[in-house]
């Protein structure tokens, strides 16, 4: 069954991406994207996602400064302190949880001491 469960993979990986790319159309940063804040809903074939207690509205070219998410899925410039790019931070977070889908493992989890691995909502 691993073909069909690529393809679930890869439905719910465009789904993510989709949600994310409306929400910064909107201009709506979530800032704490990771598996524990999508919601999974495998027999329809259908992801939602959650926890938007740290997203902000944002204007496109301004930066923002507020450290906030989990450290695991955090970007550099937000572990660093400095001033970033709101649509960005949610790419890299997107690009963690992709690898948590697509290899069972955190790819930058050097900061984290604990995570939840997305293969235990699934």
């Amino acid at each position: 069954m691993p073909a069909l469960k690529s393809i679930y993979e890869n439905i719910f990986v465009l789904q993510i991406v989709s949600a994310i790319a409306y929400c910064h159309k909107l201009h709506v940063v979530h800032r704490d994207l990771k598996p524990e804040n999508v919601v999974f809903f495998e027999r329809q074939g259908l992801v939602k996602l959650t926890d938007f207690g740290f997203s902000n509205r944002y204007r496109p070219g301004e930066k923002l400064s507020t450290s906030c998410g989990s450290l695991a899925y955090s970007a550099p410039e937000i572990l660093l302190g400095e001033e970033y790019d709101a649509p960005a931070v949610d790419v890299w977070s997107l690009g963690e949880c992709v690898g948590q889908i697509t290899f069972f493992s955190i790819f930058f989890a050097v900061f984290c001491q604990q995570h939840t691995p997305y293969h235990a909502f699934i």
